[in-house]
């Protein structure tokens, strides 16, 4: 599954869970893995980063379920660039095997699936005319205290300049838009710090108006 990192958050995103809808058919066994590769001339290149392995004995053999990659440590990632996520069954079983759920509406339109074909050994595009999309869930962490700054900067609500400190503690990006900077604000200095501190943000107000600020994190 190919996509571009988004360039709304400019803080820096750590790529950090893929989640993949799978069945596993026959009870197949092999320990499963999910790869971020830097785009080759348009096809998966480099890998950058294996997750951990996932063990695939609770997978349902007849339905499909939310499989979740988890990386050791977040990948960092840089704006603009195209990256790609795959799938690793460790081997190949006529009988016992993993199934990949697909979105046949072809809903998603911000990148494109291959796959690979061992014999020649390259990534493949599906025959044209029937390209689905692959469901999928990205997850991207980036540190709090990045994530106060980049309120403050991009909402130009209340702080004309503001000065944060690493945190340590890494949480999602994506704002649902149900909250208005202040709470947004206030909920990221409550986390604290990685060393249990209190969080604290020292700026200049220049508003006593607040509203509602989107922060996505998109791959």
């Amino acid at each position: 599954m190919r996509g571009k990192a988004g360039k709304r958050q400019e803080s820096e995103l750590g790529f950090y869970e893929a989640g993949f809808l799978l069945r596993n058919v026959g009870g197949a066994t092999r320990i499963i893995t999910a790869r971020l590769h830097a785009d080759s001339a348009g096809v998966p290149g480099a890998v950058l980063a294996t997750s951990d392995p996932l063990d695939p004995s609770g997978l349902p053999p007849a339905s499909y379920a939310w499989a979740q990659f988890t990386f050791a440590s977040p990948v960092p990632l840089t704006g603009g660039n195209t990256y790609w996520v795959s799938i690793n069954p460790n081997g190949v079983n006529a009988a016992k095997y993993f199934m990949l759920r697909l979105d046949q509406n072809m809903t998603f339109t911000g990148g494109e699936g291959r796959y690979y074909d061992s014999s020649a050994g390259t990534w493949a595009t599906y025959p044209p005319g029937d390209r689905p999309d692959t469901l999928f869930r990205f997850v991207c962490v980036a540190d709090t205290g990045d994530q106060l700054g980049e309120i403050a900067a991009v909402g130009g609500q209340f702080f004309p300049r503001i000065t944060t400190q690493a945190t340590g503690i890494l949480t999602s990006p994506y704002r649902a838009g149900s909250l208005n900077c202040l709470q947004e604000v206030e909920k990221l200095i409550g986390l604290g710090t990685a060393d249990q501190r209190l969080n604290s943000v020292t700026g200049t107000p220049a508003s006593a108006s607040f509203r509602n600020l989107m922060i996505c994190c998109s791959l």
